[in-house]
């Protein structure tokens, strides 16, 4: 009676009783690939790390002994990371005793079912509702799926295109993993959490069968039956060109994607240099229709991915996206046209009142042959450079000034604008020169321009178009 009652006292702190946590045993069945010993990988509890599991019958077991109410927890073919196919996905939040069968899935995380421990299926809880949206329709509509306590389906019927989609459990919990889907590399993937979205690559009008598995928080994706691929596509490139020059040479990576890697098409990375194609200012390259494709400068300079190759194309810069690290590469985006519209951007003088240095007014673009006229400017002095609708590509600056082929006009230039005054009302007209990059202006009169915040005087930055 004099020890019960002093282990009773020693359990009593502040006047309430200390509650002992219970052991959680887990075991699992494993696959006959996996021939190392087994080990439990424990996160986010007071003992993580990999810890052996003893070999009883079919069965591997660890017995977890610390003091949190659950355990995350990861079997493992070894005591380290050997590859998705050397692991389970991750078995979360287990409260008491559970045993498991462990099943291969490809070169993918593998399976790691409930069952009772005398291996039959434990039947699940109610399952969660299942539902996605995705680009399809702008993200509108969420696509109900249907099916039973193991796994749900939902079927969309899709004209070939890239779309972006997320899958919502129970209206309210998005989940994603960022991963890629295509025809060859649809392998089942776990989603424990909401990352960027997934993409699916139609490469093919038809269903699209998208299946949800509740003991793997998995999804797997039936493809219709695929497409002929024949012959080849050109696509055609022109590089951005801002400030800091065009650049000096442009690469051509590309790819087909297979399981569980990739085919490459071009040179190792940064692929083919594109050589003898700056005529017209077009860089173009050939390549197998389905294959994906990124242009670069050889450096620190690219465009996001090209994918799902299926027709001739030409892409022109709209954007340029600057990492946060100088390690990180520079990202170009880019709209698909293969005829560049040009526009006039410049001060208030020649864009108007609000539309100082904007970049695409539409008042302001250049007719088909790329040439605009100013009616009736008033005297004043005026600077301006092209564009193409963005920032990620602009042209001006006295060495792009043309001579010769306008009527003899004094112009001048510097910080990279063109740079012009007029002494008198009149019209303007400026026209560009694509295959040349040049640009040319014509008035009646014009005088050179005169920055006093430059210290340029008469005669300097002058030349005549």
């Amino acid at each position: 009676m004099k020890k019960f009652l002093t282990l009773l006292a020693a359990l009593i702190v502040t006047g309430s009783m200390m509650v002992v946590q219970a052991d959680i045993t887990i075991k699992g069945k494993v696959p006959a690939e996996w021939t190392n010993d087994i080990y439990v990988f424990l996160y986010s509890t007071d003992a993580d790390g990999f810890h052996a599991a003893t070999h009883d019958g079919d069965w591997w077991t660890y017995t977890y002994s610390g003091s949190s109410s659950s355990i995350n927890a990861i079997f493992v073919n070894g005591n380290n990371w050997g590859g998705d196919a050397n692991q389970t996905v991750d078995i979360t939040d287990v409260t008491s005793d559970a045993c498991y069968q462990i099943s291969t899935n490809g070169s993918n995380k593998c399976s790691a079912v409930s069952i009772d421990c005398s291996g039959a299926p434990v039947e699940p809880t109610t399952p969660p509702t299942v539902e996605m949206k995705g680009s399809w329709d702008e993200w509108a509509e969420a696509v109900e799926f249907a099916g039973d306590a193991t796994s749900v389906s939902a079927t969309k019927n899709l004209t070939a295109g890239n779309y972006n989609f997320k899958i919502i459990l129970d209206g309210t919990d998005w989940r994603s993993n960022g991963h890629t889907y295509h025809r060859d590399y649809t392998g089942a993937s776990g989603i424990t959490g909401n990352s960027d979205d997934m993409v699916l690559q139609a490469d093919a009008d038809g269903e699209y069968t998208i299946t949800w598995t509740f003991a793997t928080n998995a999804l797997d994706i039936t493809f219709p039956e695929a497409p002929a691929v024949v012959g080849d596509a050109t696509l055609r490139f022109m590089s951005p060109r801002t400030e800091s020059g065009e650049w000096e040479r442009v690469y051509a990576y590309a790819w087909l994607p297979k399981s569980p890697d990739v085919e490459v098409l071009s040179d190792p990375w940064p692929g083919t240099e594109i050589t003898g194609s700056k005529s017209g200012e077009w860089y173009s390259y050939t390549v197998q229709k389905g294959a994906s494709l990124i242009f670069s400068d050889g450096s620190k300079n690219q465009t996001y991915d090209i994918t799902n190759i299926q027709a001739d194309a030409c892409y022109v810069p709209n954007r340029i996206d600057v990492p946060a690290t100088p390690e990180e590469q520079t990202k170009v985006a880019f709209a698909s046209q293969c005829t560049m519209e040009y526009y006039i951007t410049g001060d208030e003088g020649i864009a108007g009142a609000g539309n100082a240095w904007n970049a695409a007014v539409p008042a302001l673009k250049m007719d088909e042959n790329n040439q605009i006229v100013f009616s009736s400017l008033p005297a004043g002095s005026y600077e301006f450079k092209i564009t193409n609708g963005s920032w990620a590509w602009s042209i001006g600056g006295k060495e792009h000034l043309k001579g010769g082929d306008c009527s003899n006009v004094a112009v001048t230039s510097g910080s990279g604008n063109v740079k012009f005054k007029i002494e008198s009302t009149q019209d303007v007209t400026i026209t560009y020169f694509p295959a040349t990059q040049q640009i040319c202006l014509d008035a009646e009169t014009m005088l050179p321009f005169e920055d006093v915040r430059l210290g340029l005087t008469d005669g300097n930055y002058y030349t005549v178009c």
